[in-house]
């Protein structure tokens, strides 16, 4: 497929243009983008480009437009400003967008709405059939991607970034110090989420769900998976040891489970001689089968910024990577395995996001590959599910994966999600 954008003009054909990203979406989502192309023909917008269909999803699909700004005098002024629209495919997609207009608000570690200020130019928007969300367009790629590219890498993620990495997952407010070497993560696709309802057993449930979530994003980061089930683990939290049956038991050996071949169990083992005992303790707590046992939320955050704080390139030394925990090590890496490989396929559907940003389409079930360098055919023969089909922002889920099931994947209790979504208090 051809990368080209393609423009609006007065002398083409919306029903007759081939449009990027088609081959990828239903006749649906096609019609829908050429909906668009000929809404912006007739009202004569020449601001606006479409550049190709990002992804499709159950209910909706997305979209990567262009706007021309309008001539400024500063020099710091772009020209050019890209954003994502969002469009329902049916009557459950337009009640999903609504939803997520209104969770978009306020936290800098949510994507945010894409302002138009011209007034000819939003009332071009205005008269488009149906809620339309506009949001910032954030290019740096996927938390999918990049864990897998982490992958390929394959060398452990230095401990002080992992660190920052769980703080970012952890709090929505900016402070200079968590991001100096570590772009921020952001969340997308809020289309379904929920607040989670009151369960009479497990008080703060949303937060402790949200907290499993975040442990499972973290055994990513590692490369291993929740998938392999419950097993006692001793952690140390708070100056005190204690034993608990939690879900992060691939960090001490990958499941027996997967029946990995001896060369990835051996090479998974060392990456985990390098990890940082107290990132061990965490993750593991997070992820406990029981989420009464689970951390309070002030405590967890507390010990995280302590050590992101105060953890240094000397607390490693004796490690094997020990020279990747400086701070140029880490700048270094960021560039290239989260930055470097932004942009090399800007045809492929997915929705990535700007410097210094990278998104996060899901906090739900891994399905990432737990053994990098490990193709998905090998993968399915060690019974590890491939991703749901319609991967990508806008596929129904948070961040395009399929929703959860009951029970959020091995809690002791039943109800919906938040899916991804700030839990309210």
């Amino acid at each position: 497929m051809e990368n080209k954008v393609l423009n609006v003009k007065h002398n083409a054909n919306p029903q007759t243009k081939l449009i990027a990203g088609q081959d990828k979406v239903s006749p649906k989502a096609v019609t829908e983008a050429k909906y668009l192309l000929e809404h912006f023909e007739c009202a004569k917008e020449k601001r606006f480009h479409f550049e190709r269909i990002i992804a499709e999803g159950s209910f909706g699909a997305t979209f990567k437009m262009r706007m021309w700004e309008k001539p400024s005098l500063t020099l710091e002024m772009k020209p050019v400003r890209r954003f994502v629209m969002k469009r329902s495919l049916n009557e459950k997609g337009r009640e999903n967008i609504s939803r997520e207009i209104e969770f978009l608000r306020g936290a800098i570690h949510i994507s945010q709405p894409f302002h138009i200020d011209d007034t000819e130019s939003g009332n071009t928007l205005e008269y488009l059939k149906g809620p339309t969300l506009v949001i910032e367009w954030l290019d740096n790629g996927l938390l999918y991607d990049f864990i897998e590219r982490v992958g390929d890498w394959g060398k452990p993620l230095p401990n002080r970034m992992l660190w920052r990495l769980f703080l970012c997952l952890m709090i929505h407010n900016f402070e200079e110090h968590e991001h100096k070497e570590v772009p921020m993560i952001k969340l997308i696709d809020f289309g379904m989420s929920r607040e989670l309802r009151k369960i009479e057993k497990i008080p703060d449930a949303a937060v402790k769900t949200n907290m499993f979530d975040i442990g499972k994003v973290m055994l990513a980061f590692l490369g291993c998976s929740h998938r392999g089930g419950a097993s006692d683990m001793k952690v140390t939290y708070q100056g005190q040891e204690k034993t608990i049956k939690s879900f992060a038991r691939d960090i001490d050996g990958l499941s027996p489970t997967y029946k990995a071949p001896a060369a990835i169990v051996a090479r998974h083992k060392e990456k985990m001689e390098n990890l940082d005992p107290d990132i061990r303790s965490l993750v593991a707590l997070c992820c406990v089968r029981d989420p009464n046992e689970r951390p309070e939320l002030e405590d967890l955050l507390t010990e995280v910024e302590r050590y992101v704080k105060t953890k240094e390139q000397k607390d490693y030394f004796g490690k094997k990577y020990y020279e990747n925990e400086s701070n140029a090590a880490i700048s270094r890496i960021v560039r290239e395995v989260m930055l470097d490989a932004k942009d090399k396929e800007e045809t492929e559907p997915t929705a990535p996001l700007g410097p210094p940003f990278l998104s996060t389409p899901s906090l739900g079930p891994s399905l990432l590959n737990p053994f990098p360098g490990v193709s998905r055919d090998s993968l399915d023969a060690y019974g590890i599910p491939p991703p749901p089909p319609g991967l990508g922002p806008g596929s129904g889920g948070a961040g395009g994966y399929s929703p959860r099931p009951p029970g959020f994947g091995g809690d002791s209790f039943t109800g919906k999600g938040s899916y991804g979504a700030p839990p309210k208090k």
